[in-house]
C-alpha cells in the first residue's frame, strides 16, 4: 500500500500566471485525471491533494461534482514546489511516498503499479525517458560542451520512495537551505541510490500553452480510457 502525494499547487508562471492545473480538458480540471487515476487503485491508501490554499473549497466542490469516491486530504501548498510537498508529507502515513505533479493527467495505472513494486525493492523509484535530441551546455548563449544524450534522461512522476528515506531527506534539505529541482535530487543529496524505470512517453507534463494543446491531442488519443467519467 502505498500513500500518494499529488501537487497542484503551482502558479502557471511560464502560461503567463495561468494557474494550468485547474484548466479544463474536455470539461474536467487537468488535476483531476490524475486524482481518478490513483482513485481507482487498491494500492493507494490515501491521497492527499495540495493546492492553493484559495482553492480549497472550489476542490471540495469539484471533488463531490466529479464523484470521486475516496476520502481525499486537502492541504494548502508552500510558496514552491518543494515546500508544498514539505506539506503533503506532514500526512503520510503509509511505509510507501508517490509524488506526482498535478499537471500530468495521463499516468497510467501500470505505470503507478510498477513503481509500487520496485520500491518495495529499492527504496527510491523514478520514471524517465531517454532524451532523443543532442543536448548542448551552454553559458551566455555559447555552447561550451555537448553532452552525451545517451547518459540523459527526461524524469517524469510519480516518484516513489519509502517513507523514512523521503522524510530524512526533506529534513536533511531543509537544514541545509537546499531546494532540488524534484524530490529524487533530495535523495540522491542523502547518497542513497535511485532507480530509473521506463516512464511513458505520453505522460506528459503540462507546463506552457503549447504543451495544453498536446495534451488536447493526446486525450482524444486515449480517449477511451476515460470514457466512464
Amino acid at each position: 500500500m502505498a500513500d500518494v502525494i499529488i501537487v497542484s499547487a503551482g502558479k502557471g508562471i511560464r502560461m503567463g500566471s495561468v494557474e494550468k492545473q485547474f484548466l479544463p480538458l474536455s470539461g474536467v480540471p487537468v488535476f483531476l485525471y490524475s486524482v481518478k487515476t490513483f482513485a481507482s487503485l487498491g494500492e493507494i491508501e490515501k491521497i492527499i491533494l495540495v493546492l492553493p490554499e484559495k482553492k480549497m473549497k472550489y476542490i471540495e466542490h469539484l471533488i463531490q461534482e466529479f464523484e470521486i469516491k475516496r476520502d481525499i486530504i486537502i492541504t494548502a501548498g508552500g510558496d514552491e514546489r518543494q515546500d508544498s510537498v514539505k506539506e503533503g508529507l506532514k500526512n503520510v502515513e503509509s511505509d510507501i511516498v508517490l509524488i506526482h505533479d498535478g499537471v500530468r493527467p495521463f499516468v497510467s495505472p501500470i505505470l503507478i503499479q510498477k513503481i509500487i513494486e520496485d520500491v518495495e525493492r529499492y527504496g527510491a523509484v523514478i520514471p524517465a525517458i531517454p532524451v532523443p535530441d543532442t543536448i548542448k551546455r551552454v553559458e551566455k548563449n555559447q555552447v561550451v560542451a555537448t553532452l552525451n544524450r545517451n547518459e540523459i534522461y527526461a524524469v517524469q512522476t510519480p516518484q516513489g520512495f519509502e517513507k523514512e528515506i523521503i522524510q530524512e531527506a526533506y529534513e536533511s534539505a531543509y537544514r541545509d537551505g537546499f531546494y532540488g529541482t524534484d524530490d529524487a535530487f533530495l535523495v540522491e543529496r542523502l547518497g542513497i541510490g535511485v532507480k530509473i524505470i521506463e516512464g511513458e512517453p505520453l505522460n506528459i507534463k503540462i507546463t506552457r500553452k503549447e504543451d495544453f494543446y498536446l495534451a488536447e491531442a493526446i486525450f482524444n488519443i486515449l480517449r477511451k480510457n476515460y470514457a466512464h467519467w
